[in-house]
C-alpha cells in the first residue's frame, strides 16, 4: 500500500474528515485533497505532521504496519466444541483503534482482535462479530463477563465465566442454551476478557 492508501485507510477507519488534517496540520483543503488523491506526494516534514495527527510513528504511516488492532486468530463460540485458535495469515487485517486509544498505547498493552466462528454465545456475540481482547490479569475478571480460554492442552475457546469463590474451578456456560462445563483452574493457561466487539468493519 502506498502512503496515500494508509491515509485514506486510517480516515477511513477512524471515522474522520480529511478537514481534521487540515485543522491538525495547517495545510490547505487543496493541498490534503491532491495528497489523498494520489496527486501529491507528501514531504518528510508533512509526513510527520500528518503522523503525528494519527498519533502514529512515521514508518507506521509510510508502511502501513501496525495500523489498528491485529485480528491474529479465529476463537470457537461453537456448542461445547474446543477448537484451537486458528492462526490468520500473518496480520493482514486490522480493527480500528478502540475510543481514546492510540497506536502506542494498543501495542503497549497488547490489545488483539479475534473473529468468532459458532454461535453459542449468540445473541451477544454471533459467528463473524470481531472481538478486541485485552490480556487482562484473572483478578480483573468477574462474573458473567465473557472470556477467551486457554487451556493446558492448547485449546481455546470463548464462554461466559462464572467464578465460584473459594473453589479450585472455573463455570464456563454458552448463551445460546444451557450448556456449561467445569474446569479446575489448574487446568486453565490464562483467561482473556473480550473487551469489545463489532458486528462488521
Amino acid at each position: 500500500m502506498s502512503i496515500t492508501d494508509n491515509i485514506n485507510k486510517l480516515l477511513k477507519d477512524r471515522q474522520l474528515k480529511p478537514k481534521v488534517l487540515e485543522d491538525c496540520t495547517g495545510l490547505s483543503r487543496s493541498y490534503i485533497w491532491q495528497i489523498l488523491q494520489g496527486e501529491r506526494i507528501p514531504k518528510f516534514e508533512i509526513v510527520k505532521k500528518i503522523a503525528d495527527c494519527f498519533e502514529i510513528t512515521i514508518d507506521e504511516l509510510y508502511f502501513g504496519k501496525s495500523i489498528g488492532v491485529p485480528i491474529v486468530g479465529v476463537v470457537s463460540a461453537g456448542d461445547g466444541i474446543l477448537d484451537n485458535i486458528e492462526l490468520y495469515d500473518s496480520y493482514k487485517e486490522y480493527l480500528p483503534l478502540p475510543p481514546g486509544y492510540t497506536q502506542q498505547k494498543v501495542n503497549r498493552e497488547g490489545v488483539y482482535g479475534l473473529v468468532v466462528r459458532g454461535e453459542s454465545m449468540s445473541p451477544v456475540l454471533r459467528d463473524g462479530y470481531k472481538l478486541y481482547i485485552k490480556p487482562y490479569s484473572t483478578e480483573f475478571i468477574k462474573n458473567n463477563d465473557i472470556v477467551v480460554i486457554h487451556d493446558i492442552n492448547n485449546q481455546s475457546w470463548m464462554k461466559q465465566i462464572e467464578i465460584l469463590k473459594e473453589q479450585d474451578f472455573y463455570v464456563f456456560k454458552s448463551l445460546s442454551n444451557s450448556q456449561m462445563f467445569i474446569k479446575k483452574k489448574s487446568e486453565i493457561n490464562t483467561l482473556e476478557k473480550v473487551w469489545l466487539y463489532i458486528d462488521s468493519i
